[in-house]
């Protein structure tokens, strides 16, 4: 999502994972002052500890936008020494590769039609949004034993995820990440405990299923303060009534 970068330059100040990956996706305003966090990174590593992905050997990124990069930091952290990065429009990787050699990985940058050979990697991340891997299930290779992370949540299954969880894969879907962010939310804003799941958090407001998650679409994202609003930004999903005054935005 390109506004997880174009926010970073308006910030006052910035997490580490958010000046290394050049995204935030988690805008606080405190005594006037917008902090910038990049939630995606705890929520995506965390989900991949809970599937039990502690490393990966080789490792191949789908796409090249913010969530990229985001997938970049997290398999650096899983000791990825490199990643390759398949990207639809490889001239237009720069900002990527610039993230990449900030973070310390290597990011190999292969075009689309190099896709099927990277498939078997290790560990997939698809970065892609909704409707853009669907392409690509026909394609999965059968009787893989690797680990596919696929950031969509909302249609879920993806026909990536459905294809290649038949094949034997093992499946991460974006509901888990989306709902992780809890611990880094927590001590940024002082509103949700340390650790805690944001279906919990979210459950009260939104009508959200704790067990089946549903209903994560409607997840308060609080109003964007001025400045973010003047670079044409808008509010996402459905704040109720009677929420909290607006102190957190989530892009």
């Amino acid at each position: 999502m390109p506004l997880k970068r174009t926010v970073v330059p308006l910030l006052d100040e910035a997490s580490a994972t958010v000046r290394a990956t050049g995204t935030a996706n988690t805008v606080i305003l405190r005594g006037g002052r917008l902090l910038g966090e990049n939630s995606d990174a705890y929520g995506m590593l965390q989900a991949l500890r809970d599937a039990r992905v502690t490393h990966a050997e080789s490792a191949c990124v789908l796409g090249a936008g913010a969530t990229a990069a985001t997938a970049l930091a997290v398999l650096h952290t899983l000791g990825c020494p490199e990643a390759t990065v398949i990207a639809r429009e490889p001239a237009r990787t720069g900002e990527l590769e610039n993230a990449a050699e900030r973070i310390g990985i290597a990011a190999r940058i292969r075009p689309w039609t190099e896709i099927v050979r990277h498939l078997t990697a290790d560990l997939v991340v698809s970065a892609l949004p909704p409707g853009a891997a669907d392409k690509l299930a026909p394609l999965w290779p059968s009787a893989v034993r690797n680990t596919l992370l696929d950031v969509v949540y909302k249609p879920w299954p993806t026909p990536l995820a459905d294809t290649a969880r038949h094949a034997g894969t093992t499946v991460i879907g974006g509901l888990p990440m989306l709902l992780k962010p809890g611990r880094p939310l927590g001590r940024a804003t002082d509103r949700l405990h340390p650790g805690t799941d944001c279906r919990d958090a979210c459950r009260c407001r939104t009508g959200l299923d704790r067990r089946t998650g549903q209903g994560t679409e409607n997840v308060v994202r609080a109003t964007i303060p001025t400045r973010l609003g003047e670079t044409g930004m808008v509010p996402w999903g459905r704040r109720p009534a009677d929420a909290p005054a607006p102190g957190v935005c989530l892009i």
